[in-house]
């Protein structure tokens, strides 16, 4: 993965081509996963994962075709909070506010896990437009 001061870059390839989506295969690596020890150390994190772009390139590409695909980096900040620092403060807010009106620490924990559930069905309910959100494209 490749950052600029405006843009995240991250190589790929097509897996498939379909009229109105582009299939795209990239690897996400941890920062251990590039390192020279990773064979020795059991924190190498490798992963395959597939990326849908709208198809606005016609029959320009094909399976098998390596591609860079491009999101600006607002969006990738964006993407970030949604994803990891939102459900933390929800998650932080109603563990402190359920650890003082409870007497359990394990219920107030077990129920402050509960909070998370209806903010991941409204992701999961708005996926169609966070998709047209954070559009990849593919770059030159």
């Amino acid at each position: 993965m490749e950052t600029t001061r405006n843009q995240i870059r991250h190589p790929g390839k097509v897996v498939k081509v379909e009229p109105e989506e582009l299939h795209v295969r990239i690897v996400s690596m941890s920062a251990c996963a590039s390192c020279h020890a990773k064979g020795v150390c059991t924190a190498s994190d490798m992963q395959d994962k597939l990326v849908d772009v709208k198809n606005i390139y016609g029959e320009r590409y094909k399976p098998g075709d390596d591609v860079v695909l491009v999101l600006k980096r607002t969006k990738g900040r964006s993407a970030v909070f949604l994803g990891y620092i939102l459900p933390f403060l929800i998650l932080l807010v109603a563990l402190v506010g359920l650890s003082i009106a409870l007497d359990s620490e394990g219920m107030a924990g077990l129920l402050a896990l509960s909070f998370l559930a209806p903010y991941y069905l409204l992701l999961y309910k708005y996926r169609h437009k966070l998709k047209e959100r954070f559009d990849f494209k593919i770059g030159e």
